[in-house]
């Protein structure tokens, strides 16, 4: 059987965002201690929505390509093993691709 799996690395890369946001953030509240490790400060909020643009972007297309894959994989296996049934449409309905 083959399967075909997309991973989206987009979603692991968000995860380093934000914890590097909340890094940032949490030194800021621990600066008079004097013993706060030297974080990179907080990425500026219209890079912020810029990045999550791109990485919503990679997602949506990510999981396209793996909806894609699927029906491939099943007209494939439908040609490779045809199968016939008899059968009475009741309805038709169009499908949004959106």
């Amino acid at each position: 059987m083959h399967v075909c799996v997309c991973v989206c690395v987009s979603r692991r890369y968000a995860d380093v965002i934000v914890h590097r946001q909340l890094l940032a953030a949490l030194a800021c509240v621990g600066t008079d201690t004097g013993s706060a490790q030297q974080h990179a400060p907080p990425i500026p909020h219209p890079q912020l929505v810029a990045a999550a643009n791109r990485m919503n972007e990679q997602h949506r297309n990510a999981k396209r390509a793996s909806q894609l894959c699927t029906e491939l994989y099943l007209l494939l296996l439908l040609h490779k093993h045809p199968h016939v049934e008899s059968a009475l449409v009741v309805a038709v309905k169009v499908r949004d691709t959106h």
